[in-house]
């Protein structure tokens, strides 16, 4: 079960729960914390030919994806925006804003 969350750091992240009823009638849940970046780091590297988006005919795999998220991201690291910085994005919907808002959020600005 995943739930998303922007916590007062602005640093988006997702948890990633076992939840079980114990005998006494309390929920015990184990609760991990990975960033965005770790996700898709992992679903590159264990779900890679899986499709990540189909929008409006246009077919991505994980792979080829997640590699223009994490360059956009790069891109913006090494222009100097970073965690507090602002972007602003117009764009129609399409695979490629998906992956550009993707990238803006790795990069620690939103």
């Amino acid at each position: 079960m995943f739930f998303y969350t922007l916590p007062d750091d602005q640093t988006f992240s997702i948890f990633l729960g076992e939840y079980r009823f114990l005998d006494n009638g309390f929920l015990r849940c184990t609760i991990v914390t990975i960033s965005l970046c770790e996700r898709l780091d992992n679903r590159r590297s264990n779900h890679p030919a899986r499709l990540a988006y189909i929008i409006d005919g246009a077919e991505r795999d994980n792979r080829t994806s997640i590699d223009h998220v994490f360059r956009i991201s790069n891109g913006l690291i090494a222009a100097g925006i970073g965690k507090g910085d602002r972007i602003a994005v117009l764009s129609r919907n399409s695979v490629e804003c998906a992956e550009v808002m993707t990238g803006i959020l790795c990069s620690g600005a939103s």
